[in-house]
């Protein structure tokens, strides 16, 4: 279940990844599959002004998944390597930042859980 609602994508219009016009970079975070944190993600999902899909590449020696990948509607994409953290991204907006972005104000925050968010909604806002 997608955390923003939106139209489904049209399958051509998905950005490109090629790595040789990406920038490339080493991550050091330590969790390389974000959606594995609900909470964590749901702070990715809030920082950045697209919907996003991912998934993983599949390893061309072992058949089995590979790779993270992180794509959105903007044609914006990363790569990150399981193995070695590198990290591949391109387009508009620095989607792995955001994950490395999302995960540190989750530590600073003393990693809250569901119970500590909330939304308090009155006449004039929200």
């Amino acid at each position: 279940m997608p955390l923003r609602p939106g139209t489904p994508r049209d399958n051509r219009m998905l950005p490109v990844r090629d790595r040789n016009r990406a920038a490339r970079r080493t991550s050091d975070l330590d969790q390389l599959r974000p959606w594995d944190n609900m909470v964590a993600w749901f702070l990715v999902q809030l920082s950045v002004p697209t919907e996003i899909g991912y998934g993983h590449t599949l390893d061309e020696r072992t058949g089995r998944p590979g790779d993270v990948f992180l794509t959105s509607s903007d044609c914006s994409w990363c790569e990150v390597s399981e193995h070695t953290g590198q990290v591949w991204e391109a387009g508009p907006t620095p989607l792995w930042a955001a994950v490395e972005n999302a995960h540190r104000r989750w530590h600073e925050l003393d990693e809250p859980g569901w119970g500590r968010f909330g939304l308090t909604v009155t006449r004039d806002r929200q």
